[in-house]
């Protein structure tokens, strides 16, 4: 990993500190290399300096994700509304997309090949470029150096949800019916409950992640706009006027079409599955982990969530976020 190596000694290291749940380094480290391979399967020449004289002048965004935060929905009113289209183009079947067509298909690109692909696309339609990016990605692009102008150089908004038990609950019927997007809704209807051990496991690992994206912030001490599930449910068109205008753009004369409101997928079956998980496995969760999980949050704002909670305060209510 070259250079990049003390920055990963060193993000390793917040993370295991700050995740709060057992994530040994070691657990970490495997997390990165599973991530690296992939980027290895479809490039050469990962960590190669990005020459960042071009396209310096290219407002670049990311949108900071966990399963189940609106970030696919988000992502597409921002590039109907010409904010960008923050799309997964870390992910294979962009990656094999974008190069499809293209004479450079007989050959392996080079990772920097593909950034200036991307960049040139945004720049010849004149907005920004958007990405969408989990937390894996960014462990495998921190630990190879390989985020053309650091992450410092991005803006980044953070979306998270409010109720984290929910979106475990939303992950987990997502993984059961193939239902990931608001469209597909019909496949679900057959579903009549799912294994609360599931659910316990998907909301490990979202806190695992959320408590990632902390460390993330707080090492290379960014701010990120931080936008919440909820927050879009209420008012989409004000989270979509916030983030264009935390990337500069004018929110002048934009509007949203009746079909581009959120279709929330959560109904009576997520409910019940929510009872059912918060009276039996609630208790047993605040026994093993470091929270105590069965007493309502206070009204008052709680702290940052990557700081241990104090007794009552459950783990779910606390925003996100650097410390």
């Amino acid at each position: 990993m070259g250079g990049a190596a003390s920055v990963f000694e060193k993000f390793k290291n917040s993370y295991s500190l700050t995740a709060g749940l057992r994530m040994s380094p070691q657990e970490f480290e495997r997390e990165v290399n599973d991530e690296i391979k992939q980027l290895e399967k479809h490039f050469d020449h990962i960590g190669q300096p990005y020459n960042n004289n071009k396209y310096s002048g290219l407002t670049r965004y990311a949108l900071a994700t966990t399963s189940r935060v609106g970030g696919h929905y988000l992502g597409q009113l921002l590039g109907n509304s010409g904010s960008g289209s923050p799309l997964e183009y870390l992910g294979s079947w962009e990656i094999e997309n974008f190069y499809r067509d293209r004479s450079e298909s007989t050959r392996r690109p080079s990772l920097n090949d593909y950034w200036d692909g991307r960049f040139h696309a945004a720049s010849a339609q004149g907005t920004p470029f958007g990405i969408k990016l989990n937390l894996r990605n960014v462990f495998s692009l921190v630990a190879y150096d390989a985020l053309p102008f650091g992450p410092r150089g991005w803006k980044w908004v953070y979306l998270y949800r409010e109720d984290v038990i929910a979106q475990a609950i939303s992950f987990t019927l997502a993984q059961v019916t193939g239902e990931w997007h608001s469209i597909e809704r019909a496949r679900a209807s057959s579903v009549r409950d799912v294994d609360l051990d599931q659910v316990e496991n998907n909301l490990i690992t979202l806190f695992k992640a959320r408590a990632g994206w902390d460390a993330l912030f707080s090492l290379f001490e960014i701010k990120p706009l931080m936008i919440s599930y909820e927050e879009i449910d209420r008012d989409v068109l004000g989270c979509l006027q916030k983030v264009r205008s935390y990337l500069g753009l004018s929110n002048a004369q934009l509007r949203l079409a009746p079909f581009e409101m959120l279709q929330k997928q959560a109904g009576p079956l997520s409910m019940k599955i929510k009872d059912r998980f918060m009276r039996e496995r609630l208790p047993f969760l605040s026994a093993r982990e470091p929270w105590d999980l069965s007493k309502p949050p206070p009204s008052a704002a709680p702290p940052r969530y990557s700081r241990r909670p104090p007794s009552g305060l459950l783990p779910w209510s606390v925003p996100p976020g650097p410390g």
